[in-house]
């Protein structure tokens, strides 16, 4: 486990609660990620580079703060985190799911989560095949 590693699990977990994300399951489910992941990042291991984006993108860093922090870096904002307008929300409708206080926040990253498969789902191309 390299020092760089524990550096960024440290900001990632510093971050992490800055946005009130109170366990490694709701950065998961923010992130779109196994929690074994999350888990293995703030612990300082080695992680995938596409996981090190989604989370990136979850704590509102910018693409290659991971990276910055491991060469002995900070991440950097970007400008909608930087305005303070909460957890590292995409869009409106993450916005209102987010204001649902009666939930729980474990369970409103749940649905923002569902919420963002749903939309990727919808944005990949039909996979038509041909049968002869």
């Amino acid at each position: 486990m390299s020092t760089g590693r524990k550096r960024l699990g440290s900001a990632v977990f510093r971050r992490r609660i800055d946005l009130g994300m109170a366990s490694r399951r709701a950065l998961a489910q923010a992130a779109g990620i196994g929690k074994r992941t999350a888990d293995s990042l703030e612990s300082g291991e080695r992680v995938s580079a596409t996981s090190l984006y989604k989370i990136e993108t979850a704590l509102g860093w910018a693409p290659g703060s991971a990276e910055e922090v491991i060469s002995g870096g900070e991440p950097t904002l970007t400008d909608e985190a930087q305005t303070g307008a909460g957890p590292a929300l995409r869009d409106d409708v993450e916005r209102q799911i987010w204001a649902i206080t009666d939930l729980s926040e474990d369970m409103r990253w749940s649905y923002i989560y569902q919420y963002r498969a749903r939309r990727e789902d919808e944005q990949q191309p039909p996979n038509h095949t041909r049968v002869m």
